[in-house]
């Protein structure tokens, strides 16, 4: 039994292959996608752009899938490990997951002789779920469990989301505080780049994403804070319509309430000498106007640890996450 056991394993690793870019290749991905999370739906042109603008380490086998990016050279995510319902518990989903271990191991060493310091459920860019949904089955739980992953007890991020088809975009109390500030609020414009990169360089992990606006010449995606007195950038925020090219890296946007007409605002980022000012709640209020003037309908509120500060803005939560990480990912 044992013998046998050992070898439909072997048969199974040999037929596990990393993803290629070939049509097919894409077209089987996305169909075992439909199959497999009926309830996270993808168009097939969001999942072969989200794969094809970051590079990941992707596996692919008739009867399954796991989708892993390797993330600021050590930090190992497993995005998405799937296995169609007659071919599940056959050892198909282990057999993935150990094989997406090695190969980011590997890529963390390529990358800069750097061990792969943790291997976690979830993705950052692009963004699949940032980490484990809470409402994900049992099943799935006790299968990342089963391969050797823990759930923190900590609070986990949230998506916020705000249906701004009302007049009422921002709550009359905020606008009060917001016109109180002295500071000015203007989409991102290119006189403005030099300043924005620099700082956002030094103070934030999310600089990536100017540079991509851009490059795409997209910058009034973005809003930024000014303080008046010295002419200085002081805040900024993406404020992204469906069609940014920031919007592609995010799997779900079309499954809020708006559906195609919900944009996102993200990466909010205050320099450190206004924090506490009111500068981070100001530069939000005037991204969601902004936003409406454009005819956006819903906002999602980007994987956020922060209770407290958007529901003064209205929103509510979407969907909510727990970190499940293997922290002996170097073994």
């Amino acid at each position: 039994m044992a013998e046998k056991q050992n070898k439909e394993q072997s048969l199974i690793d040999a037929q596990i292959r990393e993803l290629d870019e070939s049509d097919q290749e894409f077209e089987s991905l996305w169909q075992m996608w439909q199959t497999v999370f009926p309830d996270w739906p993808i168009e097939r042109q969001r999942l072969e752009k989200m794969i094809h603008q970051m590079p990941g380490n992707h596996l692919i086998h008739e009867h399954g899938f796991c989708l892993s990016f390797l993330q600021n050279g050590v930090l190992g995510m497993i995005s998405a490990v799937g296995v169609l319902p007659d071919h599940r518990r056959k050892g198909l989903g282990t057999a993935l997951v150990h094989r997406a271990h090695e190969v980011l191991k590997k890529a963390a060493k390529d990358s800069g002789e750097q061990e792969l310091q943790s291997l976690e459920v979830g993705s950052w860019a692009p963004r699949f779920w940032p980490q484990m949904p809470i409402n994900m089955s049992q099943e799935v739980k006790d299968f990342f469990s089963h391969c050797g992953f823990k759930r923190s007890p900590d609070l986990g991020p949230r998506d916020l989301f705000k249906d701004i088809r009302n007049d009422d975009v921002v709550p009359a109390d905020v606008l009060e505080k917001v016109a109180k500030t002295n500071i000015i609020y203007r989409p991102w414009s290119p006189e403005l780049y030099e300043e924005c990169l620099e700082k956002q360089r030094a103070n934030f992990n999310w600089w990536k994403g100017y540079e991509i606006l851009a490059q795409y010449g997209q910058h009034a995606q973005a809003l930024v804070a000014i303080d008046p007195d010295t002419n200085a950038q002081v805040g900024w925020t993406f404020m992204c319509s469906p069609d940014a090219i920031i919007s592609d890296m995010y799997a779900f946007l079309p499954l809020s309430p708006t559906k195609e007409k919900t944009g996102s605002i993200s990466a909010v980022g205050i320099d450190p000498n206004f924090r506490g000012k009111g500068v981070g709640l100001g530069l939000v209020a005037r991204a969601m106007e902004n936003m409406k003037e454009r005819g956006i309908e819903g906002i999602m509120v980007d994987s956020t640890w922060l209770r407290g500060f958007y529901e003064k803005l209205g929103f509510k939560a979407q969907w909510e996450y727990e970190r499940w990480a293997w922290e002996d990912a170097k073994q």
